[in-house]
């Protein structure tokens, strides 16, 4: 069983704050919650009050770490995979999310992002034991094709699911999405988990690997690979465009590797929103100095690039809104906009190239405009959404 975190991250709001302010004992009140059901090993329960604290207080990173504690002794290793990354962000100092992070990742078998999170962890803190002993673990331990990940996650998510309470599944990347609580041990757990063999299961599509209506375990880490090869694409085509250019950096002006700022700024500009629904967004328009736009549920701040976004442009109207569907079919107009639809209903081959789409469109509207700032309330639960309509399912058209 794990320990948890009491250690703020420096620096933020709430570590500055009296505790007198009501939201602020309202937290308060959460964590603590929290902190005693885990004491009771009511995991679930701990997940729970742990959330409502991160929506009042989206910066506290030690409510992540202590999410993702209780996510891994649910065995929710994509929740707690997720958690810890978002600790690592807002306090790279903290080993514990280090370590967490690379735990999680190496009981989902994504064996060489945990060597990497392990290589982070140890350059935080060099004598870290357990993320020296969990480093020279994942040595031994072979990287898995997709499909082989994606079956596991399967296996892996039936088998919590048939033990789990009839509750909805705590599962976002809450932007809105440590140090442990009375206590400055880590995990007490093992460090290496025995690995659930698979034997004879197999996927029902074994292109990919992924079930009919796949887990968010298995989607989320499809969408990380193939973001992935993607990124690394950019990366090679960038050095490429750089040295063929005899030095001369065109490439900066087709494949940006950073957010371009053009105007002043909002004052809130990329601060985090947390989980927002359409309407909340649509306030966000371009009326408004700060515009939002979403893809895939992930929130981005566009407000630096006013002459684009902004009032009587062409893209005036993509300003608060979600531009997924639009994006995928290309069709980009107000008719396409805010449709949200689940594209894992669709066969593989056209799931394939859709997701390409989706990913390339992400990867490219984080290098323009950065991390998501938050989360859409409707994709949250994605597996629920409808399969898309027949009428625009043909090629996607990635152009930008």
């Amino acid at each position: 069983m794990g320990t948890l975190c009491s250690r703020r991250a420096p620096g933020d709001a709430a570590s500055q704050a009296d505790g007198t302010g009501e939201l602020e004992k309202l937290m308060l009140q959460h964590r603590r919650k929290g902190n005693e059901h885990f004491k009771k090993q009511e995991y679930k329960s701990a997940v729970e009050e742990y959330t409502q604290a991160l929506k009042i207080q989206p910066k506290e990173a030690p409510l992540w770490v202590n999410r993702s504690i209780a996510s891994r002794q649910l065995k929710r290793w994509d929740d707690a995979v997720h958690d810890a990354s978002r600790a690592v962000e807002l306090q790279p100092s903290n080993e514990k999310a280090h370590y967490g992070k690379a735990f999680a990742l190496k009981n989902l078998d994504r064996i060489a992002e945990a060597k990497k999170a392990c290589e982070a962890g140890l350059a935080v803190q060099a004598d870290n034991v357990q993320l020296k002993e969990l480093a020279e673990a994942l040595k031994a331990c072979p990287e898995k094709p997709l499909a082989a990940v994606a079956a596991k996650a399967k296996a892996d998510s039936k088998k919590v699911e048939a033990k789990k309470e009839p509750k909805k599944k705590v599962y976002s990347v809450d932007y809105s999405r440590f140090k442990d609580i009375g206590s400055d041990s880590e995990d007490d757990a093992p460090i290496l988990d025995p690995v659930t063999e698979i034997g004879g299961t197999q996927a029902e599509e074994p292109q990919m690997g992924l079930s009919k209506n796949p887990t968010m375990e298995e989607r989320t880490y499809v969408i990380d690979q193939m973001m992935e090869m993607i990124r690394n694409a950019r990366k090679n085509a960038q050095e490429e465009m750089r040295s063929e250019s005899g030095g001369r950096d065109f490439a900066e002006t087709y494949l940006s590797s950073g957010p371009k700022v053009v105007g002043s700024m909002p004052d809130d500009y990329r601060k985090a929103v947390g989980t927002i629904t359409l309407d909340s967004l649509a306030k966000f328009n371009s009326k408004n100095k700060r515009m939002l736009i979403s893809v895939y549920g992930d929130i981005y701040d566009i407000s630096n690039r006013s002459e684009m976004y902004g009032p009587n442009t062409k893209k005036s109207s993509w300003a608060g809104k979600d531009l997924t569907w639009a994006l995928i079919t290309g069709h980009e107009d107000v008719d396409h906009f805010n449709k949200l639809y689940d594209i894992f209903k669709l066969d593989h081959a056209k799931l394939e190239r859709f997701l390409r789409v989706v990913c390339h469109w992400l990867v490219s509207y984080t290098d323009d405009h950065g991390k998501p700032v938050g989360r859409l309330q409707e994709w949250e639960n994605e597996r629920d959404l409808p399969e898309p309509p027949a009428e625009d399912i043909k090629d996607p058209c990635p152009t930008q």
